[in-house]
């Protein structure tokens, strides 16, 4: 029997698959490596930059906030440029190339804590990491993901697996980052005695893992977009360019697209604000530093299997959009179940029943539905490129993704901007024993403002009217089109 040629790929086919190693590697990349450092961010960095390096909450916000600000010009600017431009090493993998060392070395770089100097000079440190991070590193390297998984299968099913797969190791991604990464500090920190060789050591490994995981997608994805011979894919070689600004005004037509990348935004605000309270509210309010760990793994791990339920729940409800709207309504309910009991048991009962009782179980669910929150964006996502190349006749993968990569950053520094602010706001002192007023402030932060927030959009998610049946309409009649021609 004949071996299969892996450079033998129909790219036209609605029905085709692709290798196992293949979705297992973009989905890797994209679920875990992207996630982890951003979740690590919405934990610990508002924590290592108040209680390590010695900020107040809202300077530590302010940076986070304003170095999120560079990608409303990077994200765009790379997103035409693969839509626009094709190197030598393929249309989107040569932009990983770009950035996976600025990636990882800023990644390291942030969680450095400078003894003995200034703390202007941490302040610039701190502005100058974080930004090369996101404007540089996480833009390049990630803004190419939704062309790559457009360019490897047209197989709706195939898309659906790998989004899955997605959220899979985005909740994998969550255990680490809530976990293992404290863990690491720990053990680098000879257990809290020198937190910042600790935080600097963590970063090390996670860096490493972010790396290898980038390098993986890079090798996979050659065959996709280069011939056997070195040469770009006859059918990602563009001759047409469209101007920048036109096919800005393109995609802010695609209502669609605005409402996914808006409602992502309102999204990643609201996980910004929950994971970032959550160790000062299991410290703080329950005085639980050492039960956080072991709650929040836990939570995760629900998470993963949260994720894992995406398809089922999509086939379950027969429309990707009428199974998110769900999913969404359940997480409103669940935040809103937990900061009544909390409420209603006070700080000692709470804290007697996250421990293995009731409201841990509460807590459990909830981590279920934040992972199925989470992995319904990335199939809605690749929904619009489909339908934003059949009603602009061209493919804006580069672009809708980079808005999609900017609504994640830029709504996680807004999360951590209002966060820090919701800090000083409330009376917090770092390492000091917080007023009743703070510690209540700090369940209605814990549980009703995220709440209060995925109410919101649950509400925008209404206006949201691409279905699924719809785009398969359109990749069939796009198909047909391009065998006539």
């Amino acid at each position: 029997m004949r071996k299969l040629d892996k450079y033998d790929i129909d790219f036209r086919s609605t029905t085709g698959k692709i290798p196992w190693v293949d979705k297992i590697a973009m989905s890797l990349n994209s679920g875990f490596a992207f996630n982890v450092a951003w979740i690590i961010f919405g934990y610990y960095l508002m924590f290592f930059y108040t209680d390590i390096v010695g900020m107040s909450a809202g300077v530590a916000g302010t940076i986070i906030l304003a170095a999120r600000l560079l990608d409303v010009i990077t994200d765009p600017i790379i997103g035409y440029l693969i839509d626009n431009v094709c190197l030598k090493w393929g249309r989107f993998r040569s932009w990983m190339f770009v950035g996976i060392l600025p990636l990882t070395i800023s990644f390291v770089a942030i969680f450095t804590n400078l003894k003995g100097a200034t703390m202007g000079t941490k302040l610039v440190w701190a502005a100058i990491s974080y930004s090369i991070f996101g404007a540089i590193g996480a833009t390049a390297t990630y803004s190419p993901f939704t062309g790559m998984v457009m360019n490897m299968t047209k197989n709706p099913q195939e898309r659906a697996v790998i989004a899955s797969l997605q959220g899979m190791f985005n909740g994998i991604s969550n255990i680490v980052a809530a976990t293992f990464f404290i863990s690491l500090v720990k053990l680098f920190g000879h257990n809290s005695a020198d937190q910042s060789k600790g935080y600097f050591g963590a970063a090390i490994v996670i860096a490493a893992i972010i790396f290898i995981c980038a390098l993986f997608v890079i090798i996979i994805s050659k065959k996709y977009e280069l011939n056997r011979d070195g040469s770009v894919r006859e059918h990602l070689m563009q001759t047409e360019h469209e101007p920048f600004l036109s096919q800005l005004k393109n995609l802010a037509a695609n209502r669609p697209v605005i409402i996914l990348i808006t409602g992502q935004i309102i999204f990643q605000i609201m996980l910004a604000i929950r994971n970032g309270v959550m160790i000062y509210f299991f410290q703080y309010y329950w005085g639980m530093e050492d039960f956080y760990v072991t709650a929040v793994f836990w939570n995760t791990v629900a998470l993963g299997v949260g994720a894992l339920l995406l398809k089922p729940l999509i086939k379950c409800f027969g429309d990707t959009n009428r199974a998110y709207k769900v999913v969404i309504a359940v997480n409103i309910v669940l935040f809103a179940v937990m900061f009544f009991m909390v409420r209603a048991m006070g700080a000692e009962g709470s804290g007697e029943s996250i421990q293995f009782g009731l409201l841990f179980a509460v807590f459990l669910f909830s981590g279920l539905a934040i992972g199925s929150y989470t992995s319904f964006a990335t199939v809605l996502t690749l929904n619009t490129v489909d339908h934003s190349e059949y009603i602009a006749g061209k493919p804006q993968a580069g672009l809708i993704h980079a808005g999609f990569g900017l609504s994640i950053t830029l709504g996680a520094a807004l999360g951590g901007f209002f966060f820090g602010n919701i800090l000083e706001a409330i009376g917090y002192v770092a390492n000091a024993k917080q007023s009743a007023g703070t510690l209540n402030s700090m369940l209605f932060v814990m549980f009703a403002v995220p709440a209060l927030l995925t109410l919101a959009h649950f509400v925008l998610q209404q206006f949201f009217n691409l279905t699924d049946k719809q785009v398969a309409e359109e990749l069939q009649e796009m198909k047909s089109k391009k065998s006539e021609a």
